[in-house]
């Protein structure tokens, strides 16, 4: 079976995804070739301007020393950002990018994959319009993993924070335009209508959701007539389990605190809520705790975590060693997000046997609730209620850190994840 992956980028958190499914699938003997828009892929042999995959009658039984999964990039820098200032200042996010598409449909026709795995189709590298006129006439079984709300909404990934429910009706007058995907003028009731328009009236297109809360929103929206499946996020437990710590001379003059809560962001932006962090560690002071954020941060966050006096700041790390010994030693993970769908950070603090507080948000909740219990939930805007559920994690601390090791092997695992895609893409092969 031949297999079409896409995304914006080959890494990240929804990049390591699209990744390891099509490495397993691989594994499992099927022809897979990624497709995305930025960043870099490793083993990746072309700049992705030209290059396009060749014929089923090119490729068929052609053995070959390569990667065993082909990574083709669609988009050049100088588009990306052409499509982003179309989207910024034209409200027009989904509709640039028009010969990397084409160039993409073609690498598709060529291909002619059984099966086209979509998932994040928007960050500036994909035309819609383009992408789904292809999508209605192919022979291939679609399969879209939606990772937030893009999908059914006129503009914005998530609308949490702002408790907006004009996704159910149809947009207009937005409110929110000020976040990812940033737009200027208000033109979401617009392009609420045209994702409508386009995204809807497929027959060979199944949804999946990594949460139960999202499936339940997919099915308040203009999607709702299609299958939705739940297939819960997976990490790789060796990465975190194996991790070796090559710490360099920075990292040995600074020792992790004795006891402390943990937060981990790639950046501490206002959905993140770096001051509900800082009070929740301000409130645990007392108690003898200090804190830890991992992430970038800006100088009113540097300010206040200084003025907070307990909490210790952190670069961003790839350095999976450093960041497992920064999760095996914390008391547990504290998430005062209030927008994310099913974060990773919770599954790799699980996965290093370290219990996670979430704000009572989105997915989160289904992480660490049912059998075993990983972790709590708190009020998402009360910091007392965070440092309540920090100090019953850390009375009951063992019984946290042994169901954090069996939810993570049984439940959460990148094998169980990629198990349950290659289920479905077999299934219709049958």
């Amino acid at each position: 079976m031949r297999i079409a992956f896409i995304n914006v980028t080959p890494g990240g958190s929804t990049g390591k995804i699209m990744s390891s499914t099509a490495e397993a699938a691989a594994e499992r003997g099927h022809e897979c070739v990624i497709f995305y828009g930025r960043g870099e892929a490793e083993q990746t042999k072309n700049d992705g301007s030209e290059e396009t995959v060749k014929s089923n009658e090119d490729t068929q039984n052609r053995e070959t020393t390569e990667d065993p999964v082909k990574k083709i990039k669609i988009e050049g820098k100088f588009d990306v950002l052409a499509h982003a200032f179309k989207a910024r200042f034209l409200g027009r996010n989904g509709h640039g990018s028009k010969k990397a598409t084409k160039r993409l449909v073609q690498n598709l026709k060529n291909f002619d994959p059984d099966v086209i795995q979509l998932h994040n189709i928007h960050g500036y590298y994909i035309n819609i319009e383009i992408l789904f006129d292809y999508l209605r006439n192919t022979r291939a079984k679609i399969y879209w993993t939606l990772h937030d709300c893009w999908t059914f909404t006129g503009g914005c990934a998530h609308f949490t924070a702002a408790k907006c429910e004009k996704w159910k009706t149809g947009c207009g007058k937005c409110q929110y335009r000020n976040v990812y995907p940033k737009s200027y003028p208000d033109t979401t009731k617009k392009e609420y209508e045209i994702k409508k328009n386009v995204f809807t009236g497929l027959t060979n297109l199944t949804l999946v959701t990594p949460c139960e809360w999202l499936k339940g929103l997919v099915k308040k929206s203009f999607l709702r007539d299609y299958e939705c499946d739940c297939i819960p996020n997976g990490i790789d437990l060796n990465v975190f389990h194996g991790a070796q710590d090559e710490e360099t001379e920075a990292d040995k003059r600074v020792a992790l605190p004795e006891k402390y809560i943990l937060g981990v962001s790639s950046v501490w932006d206002e959905r993140k809520r770096p001051q509900m962090f800082i009070e929740t560690a301000k409130i645990l002071k007392k108690d003898g705790f200090s804190a830890v954020m991992i992430g970038k941060t800006d100088k009113k966050t540097q300010e206040a975590a200084k003025e907070a006096g307990n909490i210790l700041l952190f670069d961003r790390t790839e350095n999976f060693g450093k960041l497992a010994e920064m999760y095996k030693n914390a008391v547990c993970l504290v998430s005062t997000s209030v927008e994310d769908t099913f974060p990773t950070i919770g599954l790799e603090s699980m996965a290093c046997g370290t219990p996670v507080v979430y704000a009572d948000v989105c997915g989160c909740p289904e992480q660490v609730e049912g059998d075993p219990v990983t972790g709590l939930v708190a009020t998402p805007d009360d910091p007392n209620s965070f440092a309540d559920a920090v100090r019953i994690i850390e009375k009951d601390a063992r019984t946290f850190k042994e169901n954090c090791e069996v939810k993570s092997k049984t439940k959460l695992s990148q094998e169980k994840m990629c198990e349950r895609y290659l289920e479905l893409y077999e299934r219709e092969d049958q």
